[in-house]
């Protein structure tokens, strides 16, 4: 089981709770992806309308009347804005969740952290028209669909020093999504 899977589907934190700590992290890097996939889960898990436009903003507030759920999102802002909780965050989170459920909330908050980092850099941090293309790996060259795994189709543009670009240079395609338009060139290897 993948550490993805082990802290989506077998979390000791209830639903409502976990999906409102990504949601959190998905307000503080900007992560319109993470945003958009986890609001749909806190719909599905019965986070609110009010509940869901208030975790949209990067300082939730006062998001829930349960204090134990309360705790976990002032926690998770916590983490993200200054890397640790004041002692009274840590209490409460402890109180409501046990030692595990305060490792289960750090966790998620790294996780979901490192994901929004990475759907920024590869450029696929958007909503789900754009999304398909990079979370499938399919790259439609006008002519055709090639699949990323072991197409071998794939290449990376060199720059005038012969490093791989594709940021800055006008493509927005992560690195091993563009397609190989030279089909008589093996493609490159890194």
């Amino acid at each position: 089981m993948t550490l993805g899977a082990a802290l989506r589907y077998e979390s000791g934190l209830p639903d409502r709770v976990r999906e409102a700590i990504i949601l959190v992290v998905a307000a503080h890097h900007g992560s319109a992806f993470e945003r958009y996939a986890h609001e749909a889960t806190g719909r599905q898990v019965g986070l609110t309308s009010r509940e869901l436009e208030s975790l949209r903003d990067a300082r939730p507030a006062n998001v829930f009347t349960e204090p134990a759920e309360q705790s976990a999102v002032d926690a998770a802002h916590q983490l993200l804005t200054r890397g640790d909780c004041d002692d009274d965050c840590f209490a409460a989170l402890d109180r409501h969740y046990g030692k595990d459920g305060v490792f289960e909330v750090a966790t998620l908050v790294g996780y979901y952290s490192l994901l929004a980092m990475q759907l920024r850099l590869f450029r696929a941090d958007q909503e789900p028209r754009s999304r398909s293309r990079v979370l499938t790996g399919e790259v439609d060259n006008g002519q055709s669909r090639h699949r990323r795994a072991g197409a071998g189709r794939c290449h990376r543009r060199r720059d005038a020093r012969g490093g791989a670009t594709s940021r800055g240079s006008g493509n927005t395609e992560p690195h091993s999504l563009i397609p190989n338009t030279d089909k008589d060139k093996p493609c490159e290897q890194p």
